[in-house]
């Protein structure tokens, strides 16, 4: 199987990477781990969560015509985490 190099918003083949790409794959590696920790936290880790919250990013994507899920269109989704539904539906008991 060929690994393939994150670049920017590309995907290279490991032959086609340089040493300056290297550290593009290095920066976007650790942008990787701050959106996996970002997700897993607005997700609150639970796996039907995390479905909803990409769900509503990919349809935010398109509207916006970025095509593309990142920070911006993921703040842009319309979800709202499990705890927050909680105490949306804790204060209309009330």
């Amino acid at each position: 199987m060929t690994r393939l190099h994150v670049l920017g918003d590309r995907l290279r083949p490991p032959s086609l990477a340089t040493p300056s790409s290297s550290r593009c794959a290095r920066r976007d590696e650790d942008t990787s781990r701050d959106m996996a920790d970002y997700l897993l936290a607005r997700s609150e880790g639970a796996i039907g969560e995390l479905a909803h919250l990409l769900t509503d990013a990919t349809v935010a994507a398109i509207e916006s015509g970025e095509e593309a899920i990142t920070q911006r269109t993921l703040l842009m989704a319309p979800y709202t985490g499990p705890t927050e539904r909680r105490r949306l539906f804790e204060r209309e008991l009330a």
